[in-house]
């Protein structure tokens, strides 16, 4: 689904800002292209834009970040962990939907961020 822009507020003028540090700032680099006609401004620090010199190979030397990254940040969340995940606090929902897919099908449904870094020396 395309971002369709705020929803009317009578408090709002209808500009928004995007917002964020690491991986919400490395979003920003995508979206802003995009140009939505609601967005006013970005403020992105700690946000990589090159993936190739600040997050996969600093100075040229692989940098392991990005696999213990997505198994701490991403496999445990990935849509199909299902009951074994985390629980909303405020639902009491899983975190990652409520199906409950086998690991290979899970494994097939997911970039392989490290194995990528390594394979593009």
């Amino acid at each position: 689904m395309l971002w369709s822009g705020p929803r009317t507020q009578s408090w709002s003028n209808g500009k928004v800002e995007s917002i964020g540090i690491s991986y919400y700032a490395m979003n920003q680099w995508h979206v802003a292209p995009l140009r939505p006609p609601h967005l006013a401004a970005l403020c992105i620090w700690e946000g990589s834009s090159d993936y190739y010199r600040e997050l996969a190979r600093h100075g040229g030397i692989l940098c392991d970040f990005l696999k213990s990254w997505s198994e701490r940040q991403v496999t445990n969340v990935q849509y199909g962990v299902g009951e074994p995940a985390d629980r909303k606090p405020v639902t009491g929902e899983p975190v990652a939907g409520p199906e409950t897919l086998r690991r290979r099908s899970s494994r097939r449904n997911r970039a392989d961020v490290a194995g990528e870094a390594f394979a593009r020396r």
